[in-house]
């Protein structure tokens, strides 16, 4: 592993208590709500917050270890770091920003900003290097705050929120270029986003932090499959529900019971794809074995598909296309039967 961070900090409210590991050519995302600790975790492995215990390895080195009075200063560290909001040096020129960080490890003047144009070229802002960094687009500015940590060659990689500042047609083309980008660079790679589309796009797993402490991890795939907490389910946007197996059945915390395709037995978590649903304005007489009653309580347009939030015993959010709202008269306060065959869903141990 070039990571092994056992971070513990005590900042404020917030208890910090995760650890994250990353090794060499793996991209891994930290993802949570907001006060989670995401970015307190990033700032702890570059140093720039102290750690109030744990340990903090890099390549099996350790720059941080509180109890054995172990500290790494940050520019000592193998670490590259993009910030969100950039924090490239207003008095400095595009070329001398991207040059700071070799020539605060010693590199000669002029070695220094052979390789930063090097890198400006790289990120194609080649004839920008004179320029003052205010003169940039937001896109710009990321480019070269990304040159400016890549360009010290490090072993670990850090991301703080790159795309978060930016508008929708420049994140979309700035997450190609970070895609690029982060499958040439060899070390271990950290991103921290709330945005789940980042993290898919750019990322081999997930750690999913919640209230300081790690909720969830582990492959794209499989943290999207089979979510543990309600924000993660709501985060991939998949209905989660919790209950008790006996047999062909799960017996809900509301009452009601979802017949399955095999027998299930204890605490179980179900997890439900709204594309897997569909509504009618009468009971249906189909091959789904679950059906239940309900009313809408509201739409969300989403690309070219709604999604229909409907109360009842069992509330679900079931995804349709326009065609259909317009078909069924779906709107709020609409009586509907939800359907879903036992086939189409996900079951696996709390």
């Amino acid at each position: 592993m070039t990571l092994d961070a056992a971070v513990q900090v005590q900042l404020g409210s917030l208890e910090l208590d995760v650890h994250v590991r990353a090794a060499d050519g793996e991209t891994v995302a930290v993802l949570g709500p907001n006060g989670a600790g995401k970015s307190t975790f990033l700032r702890a492995v570059a140093g720039i917050v102290p750690l109030t215990g744990g340990r903090v390895a890099i390549d099996d080195v350790v720059v941080d270890e509180p109890d054995h009075d172990e500290y790494v200063v940050p520019e000592r560290r193998s670490v590259g770091v993009v910030f969100q909001n950039y924090l490239l040096f207003p008095h400095l020129s595009v070329l001398e920003n991207v040059a700071f960080g070799l020539r605060s490890r010693g590199v000669a003047r002029s070695a220094a900003r052979r390789r930063a144009q090097d890198w400006l070229e790289h990120v194609n802002l080649g004839e920008y290097g004179g320029v003052n960094p205010t003169s940039l687009s937001g896109g710009q500015q990321q480019r070269v705050a990304l040159a400016r940590a890549l360009v010290t060659e490090p072993r670990l990689l850090l991301l703080d929120e790159p795309l978060a500042a930016l508008d929708a047609g420049t994140r979309t083309d700035l997450r190609r270029v970070l895609r690029t980008e982060l499958t040439r660079f060899g070390g271990a790679r950290v991103l921290v986003t709330h945005d789940l589309l980042d993290a898919v796009a750019l990322a081999d797993r997930l750690v999913v932090l919640e209230h300081g402490r790690v909720a969830q991890e582990g492959s794209v795939a499989d943290v999207v499959a089979q979510p543990r907490s309600r924000y993660v389910a709501d985060l991939v946007g998949i209905n989660w529900l919790r209950g008790v197996g006996r047999d062909h059945g799960v017996e809900l915390e509301t009452g009601a019971t979802i017949v399955t395709a095999e027998s299930v037995v204890g605490d179980v978590y179900v997890a439900i794809h709204p594309h897997s649903i569909t509504l009618y304005l009468s009971d249906p007489m189909g091959s789904a074995r679950n059906v239940w009653r309900g009313h809408v309580t509201g739409t969300d347009l989403l690309g070219d598909r709604v999604r229909i939030h409907v109360d009842g015993e069992v509330p679900v959010v079931a995804e349709v296309t326009a065609s259909a709202v317009a078909d069924l008269g779906l709107r709020d306060g609409v009586d509907v039967w939800a359907s879903v065959k036992a086939t189409d869903l996900e079951i696996y141990p709390v």
